[in-house]
């Protein structure tokens, strides 16, 4: 409604009050936002540190598209010549000799692992069949080197096995993160205070579950940092190739590991926010029922036409 106002009219204080009230309100931003606020502290913090940004988007380039080089027909035709070479048969009779002798050693052992003379006898057997199962195993990993390096480290069977040994740890530590959140999840109850709410229990699980899952991730990345130097060293590189394998490999498992992670960290925090507006809106709605039931007004008894008293409302 619009007022045309007079020369000599002017609002009362309170009018002003109320007018520069609103255009304070109005002038007010918005609060941002949980996701706005962590797209603008990552891209605050890759800009500030260039290296490792570029570092990691190499570890996700060579995770999506590295595959290795393709291997020639002839060159995979020798590398299977090579591998048919083992002596399978060879190899599986010295692994059930092994193991038949030792479970005659362990049931001719008496009370506290004791060994009599017979027993004796069974463990020079084991000992023998041992030493001819570690003979076949030596053999066998002197034709499987001599194969992959007719192939190469950055081939493509280097790359995918690799990969594979990679992948074990990481479902490794991703099942050690979900056993440790799991037992967390039933025991809660016992830690339960009595004065804690339900939005606190849910918050300290959720951060249990990030914590969690970050120690079976970095367990998993150093296992694997340790672990993938055997893959190198059996396809027998020279040690600049073998380094700058091991670089690669080290830089994508490190970027696949940080970026599972951060999807871990954006959903914890998404999930505590969500959790706190439900348990502030929650407690909105119960102050508003307290207040309106605050200003009912009771019952007042009042005297009737007939000099007798009756109940009513104002």
């Amino acid at each position: 409604i619009d007022l045309a106002l007079s020369p000599g009219f002017s609002l009362s204080p309170g009018f002003s009050t109320l007018a520069s009230m609103e255009g304070a309100v109005q002038r007010t931003e918005a609060p941002p936002g949980v996701v706005s606020t962590l797209l603008r502290g990552t891209v605050g913090l890759a800009k500030k540190h260039k290296a490792v940004t570029g570092s990691y988007l190499l570890g996700l380039l060579l995770l999506a598209f590295g595959t290795g080089f393709r291997v020639a027909e002839e060159t995979q035709a020798a590398y299977q010549a090579t591998l048919d070479t083992v002596d399978e048969a060879g190899l599986q009779h010295a692994h059930e000799s092994f193991y038949a002798a030792q479970d005659r050693y362990r049931s001719s052992q008496g009370w506290f692992w004791t060994c009599d003379q017979k027993c004796q006898v069974h463990k020079q057997r084991y000992l023998d069949a041992k030493a001819r199962l570690d003979s076949a195993l030596e053999q066998e990993r002197r034709v499987v080197r001599d194969a992959k390096k007719q192939v190469g480290l950055f081939s493509e069977y280097g790359v995918q096995e690799t990969r594979d040994v990679f992948w074990q740890y990481f479902a490794g530590g991703r099942q050690w993160g979900q056993r440790q959140s799991m037992w967390d999840l039933l025991f809660a109850g016992f830690r339960w205070g009595r004065d804690e709410e339900l939005f606190t229990v849910v918050c300290r699980w959720l951060l249990e579950l990030a914590f969690n899952f970050t120690i079976g991730m970095v367990m998993a990345l150093i296992m694997f940092l340790f672990g993938v130097w055997s893959v190198i060293s059996s396809y027998q590189p020279d040690p600049v190739t073998g380094l700058v394998f091991y670089a690669a490999a080290a830089i994508t498992a490190v970027s696949c590991v940080a970026t599972y992670l951060l999807c871990i960290y954006g959903a914890t925090a998404g999930s505590i926010a969500v959790v706190a507006k439900v348990a502030v809106d929650h407690n909105r709605r119960l102050g508003q029922d307290q207040r309106r039931s605050g200003r009912r007004i009771p019952y007042q008894p009042s005297r009737g036409p007939g000099g007798g008293f009756h109940a009513h409302s104002q």
